[in-house]
């Protein structure tokens, strides 16, 4: 793929995200009341009421759109820099453009399969398999970089990987604390669950994207170079995804739900990648050979 072509792609990622996250942005200028409905499991749900999000939970919506805000204000305009600064050459703008859209993806392929259909369902669509696509061969543009040479053997001992790895599997424990319960007792009901038949973004972080983040932690901790470079995209993603997790909580709170203790363990982990991410950007890397 030459570099006008991966130019064209963002660019028209970017222009799909534009209209996605300024859709549902829109949802805090609505001025529609929700309306109670009982779930097939015999309990009183409030629904939205207009915009792309309705019919959905009330407090799921307006988590919706604050994430919108971070995509809109944040991960974009770091997606364009990003792909303006890409050089396949250079190991920092590589790994950075990698873990943003590495955040585009996770963030609508699960709106894909999570939020209520809506007329921006093709643009879900296009975004999910455009961005999904441009992460492998980010991905693999990474995996076959020739890098040890690059890579002092001081950085390749930091302590980032042992830090990933716990963000990893505390966020697991966190999901698990919101499931087993359910589990040991069929009468409970999981809060995310609401009115949907089952929990897309605790299942998909489960299965896929937190083992990806701990393994990339833990083949930086064996001081794989490889492993080094996927960990700092994984940085750069978490950085990103804990910001529009935490922003998604404090809607909440607002509206009255409990937010302990997402709201003290989201905003740490983001700090943590973000401290993470900016060491990185400014330590001294030189170009693969």
């Amino acid at each position: 793929m030459s570099k006008s072509f991966l130019l064209y792609t963002i660019l028209i990622i970017a222009l799909l995200t534009l209209i996605a996250s300024f859709s549902g942005a829109m949802t805090f200028l609505g001025d529609a009341e929700a309306y109670p409905v009982i779930t097939y499991r015999g309990e009183v749900v409030n629904l939205f009421g207009v915009g792309v999000y309705k019919h959905m939970g009330e407090v799921m919506a307006h988590q919706g759109a604050a994430q919108d805000l971070v995509t809109l204000f944040v991960a974009l305009p770091l997606l364009l820099v990003a792909a303006f600064k890409y050089d396949r050459a250079s190991v920092k703008p590589s790994v950075f453009l990698t873990g943003v859209v590495a955040y585009i993806a996770v963030t609508y392929t699960l709106y894909l399969f999570m939020a209520t259909y809506n007329q921006l369902f093709v643009v879900y669509a296009m975004l999910a398999g455009a961005s999904v696509n441009l992460l492998f061969y980010l991905l693999y543009g990474l995996f076959t970089m020739q890098v040890d040479r690059a890579i002092p053997k001081k950085h390749l001992a930091s302590s980032g990987g042992f830090t990933l790895m716990g963000i990893a599997t505390l966020m697991g424990l966190l999901w698990l604390s919101v499931i087993v319960p359910s589990i040991m007792d069929p009468a409970v009901t999981p809060e995310p669950l609401d009115h949907y038949t089952t929990l897309v973004v605790q299942g998909a972080d489960l299965a896929f994207f937190l083992p990806w983040v701990f393994l990339s932690g833990y083949k930086a901790v064996k001081m794989d170079t490889k492993g080094y470079l996927f960990m700092n995209v994984s940085m750069v993603f978490v950085s990103l995804l804990m910001l529009a997790l935490s922003s998604k909580i404090i809607v909440a709170m607002v509206m009255g739900e409990s937010g302990v203790p997402a709201i003290i363990i989201l905003p740490l982990f983001m700090a943590l990648a973000l401290l993470h991410v900016l060491w990185f950007m400014v330590s001294p890397l030189k170009n693969h050979g």
